[in-house]
């Protein structure tokens, strides 16, 4: 069985290393990384799986441009298995 796991921003700063807020959502601005999914009205989560999948490209050294092509083909990804749903 394949879980989803969810990670609050805390844990996406640690995670990757950026170090702040302001530098994920600069990320996401640029398409260099996964955008959160909204999970409540106050609540946002990212998705390990797809967080773990960027950083992987990032330290393999892969241009900014296929982490960009990899982070449009994981959200669509996402969005195909909620039309599942």
């Amino acid at each position: 069985m394949n879980e989803t796991r969810m990670m609050r921003m805390r844990n996406v700063t640690e995670f990757t290393g950026a170090g702040s807020r302001g530098t994920i959502y600069r990320w996401v601005a640029d398409g260099t990384f996964p955008p959160p999914v909204k999970i409540g009205e106050r609540m946002s989560v990212w998705l390990k799986d797809e967080i773990k999948k960027v950083v992987e490209a990032r330290v393999s050294g892969l241009p900014d441009r296929e982490i960009k092509a990899l982070v449009k083909q994981l959200v669509s990804m996402r969005k195909q298995e909620r039309a599942v749903i």
